[in-house]
């Protein structure tokens, strides 16, 4: 009879009539259910300049972290979340938003972090170049919010982005990102598109072109088509 080694287990004390060959080999554990735990991880081939992924991919430190999106029924996508602390210190992160208008609108954040936590949260949103006559967005994003969980101390704000219905498939992509505190930028991009969301929610008001070719420009040559 043959005896299979013990892969992953406990040993047993005490004695035993079967003794192993000389060449005798482990068998090897391949698949791991819980945290790992090792000074350095590293990939056949793998440059310094690149990140290892979670499903074994590389990507490059200069690639830009994006995700698609199927907004054609709209929704809400998470773009962060700003974690509790209790320290001075400000991140910076940009997203922008690319649908099948091709209309860019971009996301600027900064939340302001005190000792008693996070007191608020700033931010440019900037609308699309293309909106109706009646200056309402017409593709896109709409709105631009976040919602929290906990007071002073324990305040985790997460924000939030409104893709109107139509808009098709959307891509959010990290466009810039301060290297000041940064751990207090997490879970980005890392949840698909919902319905609703719940909570206490706050909106950051939309900052539209009021130069050439934005509101101020379509609203003189509209007056001026009507004289």
């Amino acid at each position: 009879a043959s005896n299979i080694l013990i892969v992953n287990g406990v040993g047993a004390n005490g004695s035993s009539a079967f003794y192993a060959r000389q060449d005798h080999v482990h068998p090897q554990q391949l698949t791991y259910d819980g945290n790992v735990t090792a000074t350095k991880f590293i990939k056949t081939g793998g440059l310094a300049t690149e990140i290892l992924c979670a499903n074994g991919d590389t990507t490059t430190i200069d690639s830009k972290l994006s995700r698609q999106y199927n907004s054609g029924t709209g929704g809400y996508i998470r773009l962060c979340v700003f974690p509790a602390g209790t320290s001075i210190g400000a991140p910076y992160i940009q997203f922008q938003v690319q649908c099948n208008t091709n209309a860019m609108q971009t996301i600027d954040l900064v939340p302001n972090y005190s000792v008693n936590g996070i007191s608020a949260l700033y931010g440019v949103f900037t609308a699309p170049s293309y909106v109706q006559t009646i200056m309402n967005v017409y593709y896109g994003v709409d709105q631009l919010l976040h919602t929290h969980t906990g007071t002073g101390s324990q305040a985790i704000y997460s924000v939030w982005i409104h893709m109107m219905s139509g808009s098709g498939n959307a891509t959010v992509t990290v466009s810039k990102q301060g290297i000041y505190w940064s751990q207090r930028v997490t879970e980005i991009l890392t949840q698909d598109i919902v319905s609703s969301i719940t909570g206490s929610q706050t909106q950051i008001p939309m900052t539209f072109n009021l130069g050439t070719g934005g509101i101020i420009g379509d609203i003189l040559q509209n007056r001026k088509q009507q004289q």
